[in-house]
């Protein structure tokens, strides 16, 4: 069995150390403020955890319970709020603070009775953990490990609050009950570790979440969410390599909007903007899961097409062309007509490198310019 005073302690001490590293995290990484509200959530911990553990040395309960009360009850509201500004929520902090102020006013006739002080901290505290829990659900992240850990700590301190409330209004409805005493000691021990566990996360949910972001900023475009020029080409040398080595097709498309510069002038560059994405989804909505496509330049669009046969993406060109000039683009209510124009090659022995064969389809794709637009040309 744990050492309760000696865990208390080493909880203190971990927060205060924590509460520390949030405001150099808070310096570091461009003045994040919920940094900062997790900080004090850690500090304000720490000082409960002091404040309550008063009751054992001084007879002082408007310090020991009502002020201890007030403290361990705002801790996770601090942390709620550091969350809501995370997700740039606004106001994060005024309806947090309302209820903080409703918990002081109901607790000040309590500090004489610290079972039903602490009943009523107790319920506060699951409502708080469990609503952290629920707002953990909106936190944009593809890594979802961090935001599992976090929400399931966050709801399984809801739930010991439960279990800890229910105890307690036993006790005030029948009296102390002795039997009890090991059970709440097991319910303390466990929110002074889930509690410092949960501070120790928060910076990790914030760095994957972060690094997630970069490397969408490094890998897509971000106008049409395809792959960026870079990450095309990395994802297609990987594709071509391998199908060199497993002597499988490979083909590759280079596609062009014709007459944007047009459009731009016509309609503007917003609405050139949003011809981009929506040539952009009717790619996606043509290809398969292993190919790759991305946007390397202004109106133009390169696509990787690993297994793919010469009749096959002629096929798939073909697709593209009557997907994106067979119908008008809308926009704000205006029909804008669109079409492309598509370079096909297929690999040839001569391709000993993906650079030599997405040269020989942009010759493709400026040929079927030079011959009117609105076409596929296969390379020869």
């Amino acid at each position: 069995m744990l050492h309760l005073p000696t865990l208390i302690i080493v909880s203190i001490v971990m927060n205060i150390l924590l509460g520390f590293l949030m405001l150099v995290i808070y310096r570091l990484r461009q003045q994040q403020r919920c940094f900062v509200y997790w900080s004090v959530a850690c500090f304000v911990f720490a000082g409960a955890a002091v404040t309550a553990s008063l009751r054992a040395l001084i007879d002082a309960p408007l310090l020991t319970v009502y002020f201890a009360d007030l403290l361990i009850i705002l801790a996770p509201l601090i942390a709620v709020a550091g969350l809501r500004e995370y997700l740039h929520y606004t106001r994060s902090f005024l309806y947090l603070r309302a209820l903080w102020v409703c918990c002081a006013i109901l607790l000040a006739p309590l500090h004489g009775e610290p079972l039903l002080a602490q009943l009523v901290t107790s319920i506060v505290l699951a409502g708080s953990f469990g609503y952290a829990t629920l707002l953990l659900v909106k936190v944009p992240t593809r890594s979802v490990l961090p935001k599992l850990v976090l929400a399931l700590l966050f709801g399984a301190h809801a739930l010991i609050m439960i279990i800890q409330s229910s105890l307690l209004f036993t006790s005030v409805r029948e009296g102390p009950l002795p039997s009890f005493a090991p059970l709440l000691e097991w319910i303390l021990v466990n929110h002074l570790l889930l509690t410092t566990a949960t501070a120790m996360v928060f910076p990790l949910l914030v760095f994957v979440s972060s690094e997630n972001r970069l490397t969408q900023l490094a890998n897509y475009d971000d106008l049409t969410k395809l792959f960026n020029r870079r990450a095309f080409y990395q994802q297609a040398e990987d594709h071509f390599s391998l199908s060199e080595v497993e002597e499988n097709d490979f083909s590759a498309l280079m596609l062009d909007l014709d007459h944007f510069k047009t459009i731009n002038d016509q309609y503007g560059h917003a609405a050139g903007d949003a011809c981009l994405r929506w040539v952009a989804r009717q790619i996606r909505s043509q290809l398969r899961e292993q190919d790759v496509a991305a946007r390397v330049g202004g109106e133009e669009f390169a696509i990787a097409l690993p297994g793919t046969d010469e009749r096959a993406a002629i096929a798939i060109a073909d697709r593209l062309l009557e997907a994106i000039g067979g119908e008008p683009f809308e926009y704000q209510g205006k029909p804008i007509h669109l079409t492309v124009s598509i370079g096909v090659i297929h690999r040839k022995t001569r391709h000993e490198a993906l650079q030599a064969l997405l040269i020989d389809a942009d010759t493709a794709l400026y040929t079927a310019k030079k011959q009117g637009r609105n076409q596929v040309v296969l390379a020869s």
